[in-house]
């Protein structure tokens, strides 16, 4: 299986809400190790890509935090998660095309993921900080806040 025989396109960078080339043009061949067959040319990402990725999810982080509240953003975690659901067939054909592992189990991987996707859209509104008292006029408070984007 090929990724043409999945309907998909060249692959692209996701950076800022777009699908973009890497800034280099530079790109890196993957093969379907199950059959030796060439899937397609990947763009490899290089720094000033990763750079602007990171600026991007940083920017996309504020708002996700600032203009939406936590039942907004578990809403659309779940609808992620439906979208997950949709297209496993397709995600596991892809997977199994470029890991050589069975279609079945690539499709459950997708499911699993929108089990998890789920599972996290539950807990936001599960987060909470606690209240500690330290003496009679000092409290201490914790809040739970996420860390930021970054990359390795």
């Amino acid at each position: 299986m090929g990724v043409r025989d999945v309907g998909f396109e060249t692959p692209k960078l996701l950076i800022d809400g777009e699908l973009v080339d890497s800034n280099s043009g530079a790109t890196f061949e993957t093969r379907n190790p199950a059959t030796g067959e060439h899937l397609a040319d990947i763009p490899r990402g290089e720094s000033q890509d990763v750079d602007r990725a990171v600026r991007a999810a940083r920017e996309a982080q504020s708002e996700w935090y600032h203009d939406y509240s936590i039942r907004d953003r578990a809403t659309m975690l779940r609808k992620f998660a439906e979208l997950l659901r949709e297209h496993a067939e397709h995600l596991g054909a892809i997977d199994a095309a470029d890991s050589g592992n069975p279609y079945t189990a690539m499709k459950g991987d997708a499911e699993a993921a929108a089990e998890c996707v789920d599972i996290f859209a539950g807990l936001a509104l599960e987060i909470k900080g606690e209240t500690i008292p330290v003496s009679e006029d000092t409290l201490n408070y914790t809040l739970q806040q996420p860390y930021g984007a970054w990359a390795e």
